[in-house]
């Protein structure tokens, strides 16, 4: 799944488990390894005693998982996220104005809401971006790109984080995915310093890889922002197969984690892989909620 020259995680058989009290201690691979142990083990006469066992153990974890986390007290934030397949930049900014009622300090837009270079190609809306978030004290996180080149291909699919003095940080798509003229990829992660705390940011297909968020939250990141892009047309069943990985990468390192997709399902998610705001596939809206920076680190992160 991470080392095969392809790098397509979605046949791994951890996949096939909800998040679960063994997700922070051995990851997604951790459970796929005890999947296949116990269907070794009960083929052979000997063993089908310790098969039934890890079986059993299987179906308890995903019957009694963890509790939802919920954010309150000192450190709770209040959060945005903006659902929309290729809008214009004014239906962006129009539904993330239905949010600033309940004064997010963090704005989500999802991967290629603005399919160009903003920076070079539309320095006004940048600025527009900018002023919102000084008159809002908040800051937004963006899909975009960052040309280097005049080649079709000379580019980086960008997660943008800005704030009212202009950008603050910026991550470069670190897997392109397979056959798409989706950039060059990245070659680094690291946590963006905001006025809020140390934000990790990715870009959707990212987030299928464990390694990434791994070396984001090893490096200080206190929440994980991922603008992603899953068309419409690619049906409702990919998605939610697509949105499982969130939740995996959430409970493995014991972050909150906010997706803003395209078409859907965005979502908050707790340090325990639980959904506690969402939006249906193929609706056009924006939602709020609350989550709380973390700084503490799983045994999975660690070892």
């Amino acid at each position: 799944c991470e080392l095969f020259f392809l790098k397509f995680p979605w046949v791994s058989a951890g996949s096939a488990l909800p998040p679960n009290w063994l997700t922070p201690i051995i990851g997604v691979y951790g459970c796929s390894f005890l999947i296949f142990t116990a269907s070794a083990f009960l083929t052979v006469k000997g063993t089908r005693w310790a098969g039934s066992g890890l079986v059993v153990l299987l179906i308890g974890i995903c019957i009694f998982r963890p509790p939802p986390v919920m954010p309150g007290g000192l450190g709770t934030i209040k959060i945005a996220v903006v659902q929309g397949e290729e809008l214009s930049f004014d239906e962006y900014v129009n539904l993330t104005r239905k949010t600033l009622n309940q004064a997010p300090v963090l704005i989500a837009w999802p991967e290629y809401a603005l399919p160009y270079d903003v920076r070079k190609k539309e320095p006004r809306q940048l600025d527009e971006l900018r002023d919102l978030a000084k008159a809002n004290d908040a800051i937004f996180v963006i899909g975009t790109k960052t040309t280097m080149g005049e080649g079709d291909r000379e580019w980086w699919n960008t997660a943008l984080t800005i704030g009212g003095n202009g950008v603050l940080g910026e991550h470069h798509k670190n897997r392109p995915v397979h056959f798409f003229n989706d950039g060059i990829a990245g070659t680094s992660a690291d946590p963006v310093r905001t006025p809020i705390g140390l934000i990790g940011t990715e870009v959707c297909f990212d987030c299928d890889y464990e390694s990434i968020t791994r070396e984001l939250v090893r490096k200080g990141a206190e929440l994980i922002v991922i603008p992603t892009f899953d068309a419409e047309e690619w049906g409702e069943i990919q998605h939610r197969q697509h949105s499982v990985f969130f939740q995996f990468r959430a409970a493995e390192n014991g972050r909150w984690l906010i997706c803003s997709a395209s078409s859907g399902s965005s979502k908050i998610v707790d340090p325990h892989g639980n959904i506690h705001e969402s939006l249906p596939f193929a609706r056009t809206d924006a939602f709020t909620g609350k989550i709380v920076l973390v700084t503490g680190r799983t045994i999975y992160n660690r070892i």
